[in-house]
C-alpha cells in the first residue's frame, strides 16, 4: 500500500517530517525533488562526470568541442530509505517505486550482516542499464568509504557487507535536456 506524505512536509532545516508507524513491517520513504537548475563550470562539470563514470556525456562534450563551455543542467534527487518497524520484514524493499533512476535491491537490506552479499538491480526508465557506476557508501568509525562498482549487462552488481555502520547506494543518470534552457537533465 502507497501513500503521500507530501502535506506532512514541513517547511524549515530539519525535523521536516515526523510520522508515527505502528504497523510492523517494511516500509520505502521515496523522495523526489522537483526539477532545479544549475550552471557548472566546464572544469567542474567535467570533473563530475568523471567522477560518477557519465563517460557518455563527456565523449558527447568531447565530440561537439564543448568541454571548455559552462554546462546548463537541470536535475532531479531520487532518494529511497528502506526500513523495518518491528523484527518481521516483508518483501516491500524490492517494490520499484517508478523513479527515472532507481536502485533496487534483491534482499532486505534491514536483515543484511557484516559478511552477506546482497545484490542491486539498477533502472533506468525501469529497464535495467548496463555499465553503469554506481557508488557505494559506508560510514564506520568516523570514516566514510566509497566503492566504486559497475552493473553487469543485466544491470545488477553485486557487493559484500565488509562493515557495521550506515550503508548508501549511489547512481547518476543523466540525458540530453528535451528542454531549451538546459544542455542535460540528470537523475541522481
Amino acid at each position: 500500500k502507497s501513500s503521500s506524505l507530501k502535506d506532512s512536509v514541513a517547511d524549515g532545516e530539519k525535523y521536516n517530517l515526523m510520522q508515527l508507524i505502528g504497523t510492523p513491517g517494511t516500509y520505502i520513504l521515496a523522495l523526489q525533488s522537483h526539477n532545479m537548475f544549475s550552471e557548472v563550470p566546464a572544469d567542474r562539470f567535467n570533473e563530475y562526470l568523471k567522477s560518477y563514470g557519465l563517460d557518455d556525456v563527456l565523449d558527447q562534450r568531447t565530440r561537439s568541442n564543448t568541454l571548455a563551455t559552462a554546462a546548463r543542467e537541470h536535475y532531479a534527487v531520487q532518494s529511497k530509505l528502506i526500513f523495518q518497524v518491528g523484527d518481521n520484514g516483508d518483501d516491500t524493499y524490492k517494490k520499484e517505486v517508478g523513479f527515472q533512476a532507481e536502485i533496487v535491491p534483491d534482499r532486505n537490506p534491514c536483515s543484511l550482516k557484516v559478511g552477506d552479499q546482497v545484490r542491486f538491480k539498477i533502472l533506468f526508465d525501469g529497464k535495467p542499464v548496463f555499465g553503469v557506476r554506481v557508488k557505494l557508501w559506508n560510514r564506520f568509525e568516523n570514516r566514510t568509504t566509497i566503492q566504486n562498482i559497475y552493473t553487469e549487462k543485466d544491470g545488477t552488481f553485486e557487493a559484500r557487507i565488509s562493515n557495521a555502520g550506515p550503508w548508501m547506494v549511489t547512481v547518476v543518470r543523466m540525458t540530453r535536456s528535451k528542454e531549451a534552457s538546459a544542455d542535460w537533465q540528470s537523475y541522481r
